[in-house]
């Protein structure tokens, strides 16, 4: 009987969501005739029909490609495998898709010669799930690591020197083996798979080739879904059906701390000349501008230097260019719309109680333009400030020196702090970058960052690998299922119970989408800062220089996305590039 999915429509007023029903098992599959097509409950399909290279292309929507190391291409069940009894391994990168935890099916072709002294391994995530051949005998071997009870197995024989369609499957409750489409084994077991960040190994145990496969390996597939029949015929889809009402607004409070840099002394000025080989860059702290203002990815690196004397506070910019030729500087008047050309933009804020600030733009012309603004800019105000261009083959250099008296400043004293913000205007690629996240226009002072004068080392910043976790439901507990999860850094499905988990380096400000026509709407901002994660509705709203707060509104369709992950060794008084926040949901 094949998998079929019925939605039951309540009758009271609540938004409801489909109730997903599985037929029964039966127990004898059919051995598939021929190549697998993706579906929508696909998280890997390797064909391996590439016959060449390095790289085995993923026919799935997530494209978890495979490296391949050291292989022999070969002709195998369905066009081309990978024969492993030369040596050499394959793996594909852990992703989100591949990082199931409610159910599974994992799938293979395979041809092995017979047993070996060693394991054969054919598919498997280190402690995780998997598929190998057990030491000294014939016997398939397929392992999950979930619930209570962990690791634990199921075995079969298997016949050598053909081809063989094995398949594990793991549905929250059970485990089950299958040899060519036959049951082969099935055991009890329950509970959510554990999360790792193992990567998905073929043919070996590892890099080094250990634990090989004697033999081939064809049509690897991987499902989020525990499959009752293996038919190249059967591509599954996920049909639902709801009534939706508008729900009231959650409220949710976000604190965020704000980027801070230390500024030392030089012991000698740098020459304002363009060129960044000065002794004086070398001792300045330098940051990368990773922050677009819209959550789009930067392509065009910038970093900044920043470093001081008694006098003056110096300021330099390296914006890396991949199209020169297409660089505009047209804009040769003073306090003139450098704008309109590619420029860096500096922002200055000596006192943040006063609420004044200083702007400085400066184009690849080294046309400067200068304004107080108070708010509104006043341009007839002169920061006196000394400009350096150099232009190169692959990047464009800015060097600034600033005088402290320009900005009604005497001196500065070690322990000062200022707020400020360095940006960014790309033209050839259209891109917008800044050091201080603002989520918009670059003129926020209320969101610059903090600009510390001190000889001492600040806390060192923690790395930008994250964790997202989120949950797609509605005000009774009502679970999104199946509803694909995208960011610039992965993708995801909401599982069984609503929830979504993605793992990766964050740059900047992030777009999160919803993949589906019912709740794209619901997309939002991941604001990944060092150790702390939270995805934000698109209705933002700027309470003070330390809080956002935001509402999640009601929409036609009912649903709304939330989602915080704390890490608990954060300290954020210690951490001085990080976000933070409370949330009462």
């Amino acid at each position: 009987m094949s998998m079929q999915y019925h939605v039951t429509r309540m009758k009271c007023a609540i938004t409801i969501w489909a109730i997903v029903a599985l037929s029964m098992w039966n127990l004898s599959a059919q051995v598939p005739n021929a190549p697998y097509q993706p579906d929508a409950f696909t998280s890997l399909l390797l064909h391996f029909d590439e016959g060449k290279g390095n790289t085995a292309r993923d026919a799935s929507e997530f494209a978890n490609h495979c490296i391949v190391g050291n292989v022999r291409w070969t002709k195998g069940r369905f066009g081309m495998a990978l024969d492993f009894r030369g040596g050499g391994y394959a793996y594909v990168r852990l992703s989100p898709s591949l990082d199931v935890r409610e159910k599974l099916t994992i799938e293979a072709w395979i041809w092995i010669d017979g047993p070996s002294d060693e394991i054969q391994r054919v598919a498997f995530r280190s402690g995780v799930y998997g598929l190998y051949i057990s030491a000294r005998r014939l016997t398939l071997t397929f392992f999950v690591n979930a619930g209570q009870r962990a690791w634990e197995s199921v075995n079969a024989p298997i016949p050598a020197k053909r081809w063989v369609h094995i398949a594990g499957v793991y549905d929250g409750k059970e485990m089950r083996l299958f040899v060519d489409g036959e049951l082969a084994g099935r055991r009890e077991k329950s509970g959510p798979i554990v999360e790792s960040p193992a990567p998905l190994f073929i043919g070996a145990n590892d890099a080094t080739g250990r634990w090989r496969l004697h033999g081939m390996i064809d049509e690897v597939r991987i499902s989020h879904i525990a499959r009752t029949k293996f038919d190249p015929q059967e591509r599954l889809t996920l049909v639902t059906t709801a009534e939706f009402k508008p729900l009231p607004p959650e409220r949710v409070k976000i604190t965020l701390l704000l980027p801070t840099i230390g500024i030392r002394t030089c012991r000698q000025p740098p020459a304002i000349d363009g060129n960044l080989n000065d002794p004086a860059w070398r001792r300045a702290v330098r940051i990368r501008l990773r922050d677009h203002p819209f959550g789009k990815y930067l392509t065009q690196r910038t970093h900044v230097y920043v470093t001081r004397d008694a006098d003056n506070l110096y300021v330099a910019f390296r914006c890396i260019e991949r199209r020169m030729d297409a660089l505009v500087a047209k804009c040769k008047v003073r306090d003139g719309d450098v704008f309109s050309d590619d420029c860096i933009e500096l922002f200055l804020q000596p006192d943040p109680q006063v609420g004044e600030y200083f702007h400085i733009a400066v184009n690849p012309l080294g046309t400067v333009y200068d304004a107080r603004c108070a708010p509104r800019p006043d341009k007839s105000w002169d920061s006196n400030v000394r400009v350096g261009v150099k232009k190169g083959d692959r990047e464009w250099c800015v060097e600034l020196a600033i005088p402290y008296r320009a900005l009604g400043v005497s001196a500065v004293n070690e322990g000062d702090e200022w707020r400020g913000n360095f940006c960014r205007e790309e033209k050839p690629h259209g891109e917008l970058s800044a050091w201080a996240p603002v989520g918009g226009r670059f003129h926020q002072p209320n969101k610059f960052g903090r600009l510390k004068f001190t000889d001492k080392p600040l806390p060192p910043p923690a790395e930008r690998v994250v964790t997202i976790r989120g949950i797609l439901r509605d005000e009774r507990g009502n679970r999104a299922v199946g509803v694909r999860v995208v960011t610039p850094f992965g993708e995801a499905r909401t599982d069984a119970l609503g929830y979504f988990t993605l793992r990766g380096m964050i740059r900047g400000r992030n777009m999160i989408a919803f993949k589906h026509p019912r709740y794209e709407p619901l997309g939002g901002i991941v604001i990944a800062k060092r150790d702390i994660e939270v995805i934000a509705p698109p209705a933002l709203k700027f309470v003070n220089p330390y809080r956002y707060e935001f509402t999640l509104p009601s929409t036609a369709h009912g649903y709304r996305v939330y989602s915080i992950n704390y890490l608990d060794d954060l300290d954020p008084a210690e951490r001085p590039d990080d976000s933070h926040y409370e949330a009462p949901l």
